[in-house]
């Protein structure tokens, strides 16, 4: 859950609120211990789609989009851990790795 409020707050500050909302559901469901939904949002368009997924997020200071882009990498790692991770986030874990 740390990783996950460490990205909120990072879309908060960087007023990306639709996103923010988003992360906010997922942290509400493992709260709420709602597993199976949770698992299917985290592996989903808005976190990882087109324009408008959390991972797309633009932060206008290039070192908090740094900090950013390295939550969303230990959020891949951990859902590679707890094998949760979905197909097609292994192009975008690429991206990241490849700005780092």
């Amino acid at each position: 859950m740390s990783i996950l409020n460490s990205i909120n707050q990072y879309l908060v500050m960087s007023d990306n609120m639709a996103q923010s909302k988003f992360i906010e559901r997922l942290l509400n469901l493992l709260k709420e211990k709602h597993v199976d939904e949770f698992i299917k949002l985290i592996n989903g368009i808005d976190m990882w789609g087109g324009a408008g997924a959390v991972w797309e997020v633009y932060i206008e200071n290039k070192e908090e989009q740094k900090k950013f882009e390295k939550q969303m990498l230990s959020l891949i790692e951990l859902m590679k851990k707890t094998d949760i991770m979905g197909s097609g986030i292994k192009s975008i874990e690429k991206i990241f790795r490849n700005h780092s």
